[in-house]
C-alpha cells in the first residue's frame, strides 16, 4: 500500500510539475509578447524623436536663415494681475541687424527695459490687442534702435499654452 501511495503521489507531484511547465511556457511567452511590443514602442519612439530633431533643426535654420525678423515674445501670467508681463526669449540674426542689439542683450528683458518706457509701453499695447484679438495681426510701426528711426510691418501672432491662454508671441517684421 505505500507503493501505491507512493506512486500516486508521484504521479501529483508529475502532473503539478506539469502544469508548472505548462504555466512557465505560457508566461514566458508572454513575456517575449511584452519584450516584442516594448521594443516596437522603443522603435516607435526613437523613430519619432529623430523626426522631432530633424524638425527641431529646420526650424532653426528657418529661424536663423529668414531674411526678416523674428522676435519671439514670453507673455507671463502672474496672479492675481490681470495683466501679463512680457519678456523677450529669443530673436534671430535679422532682427539682431535690424536693430543692432545682439540677441543676448535683448533676453530676458521687457520692452520697457529694452526700449524705453514711452517706446516700451506702446510695444505692450500692441502685445496687449495680440492678445485681445486672439489671432494674428499686423500693423505698421516706428521703433527707434539705436538712434535711428527703424520702420517696420510687423506682425503678431498669438501661440496658445496647454491652459488655453497665450504663453508667447511670435512677432515677424519686413
Amino acid at each position: 500500500m505505500v507503493t501505491t501511495q507512493s506512486s500516486s503521489e508521484l504521479q501529483q507531484a508529475l502532473a503539478q510539475v506539469q502544469a508548472y511547465e505548462a504555466e512557465l511556457v505560457e508566461r514566458t511567452q508572454a513575456l517575449e509578447l511584452a519584450q516584442d511590443a516594448l521594443q516596437e514602442a522603443l522603435d516607435n519612439q526613437q523613430q519619432l524623436e529623430a523626426r522631432a530633431e530633424g524638425q527641431a533643426q529646420l526650424l532653426r535654420y528657418t529661424y536663423e536663415g529668414v531674411g526678416h525678423g523674428v522676435v519671439v515674445i514670453d507673455v507671463i501670467w502672474s496672479p492675481p494681475n490681470p495683466q501679463p508681463d512680457f519678456r523677450f526669449l529669443s530673436w534671430n540674426i535679422a532682427t539682431e541687424r535690424m536693430t543692432g542689439v545682439p540677441n543676448l542683450v535683448a533676453l530676458g528683458k521687457t520692452p520697457e527695459e529694452l526700449l524705453g518706457p514711452e517706446q516700451g509701453n506702446r510695444v505692450r499695447q500692441n502685445y496687449l490687442r495680440c492678445l485681445a484679438a486672439e489671432q494674428p495681426f499686423t500693423y505698421e510701426e516706428c521703433v527707434p534702435f539705436q538712434g535711428q528711426d527703424c520702420w517696420w510691418l510687423t506682425t503678431l501672432s498669438p501661440i496658445t499654452g496647454p491652459e488655453d491662454r497665450v504663453h508667447r508671441i511670435v512677432l515677424t517684421t519686413f
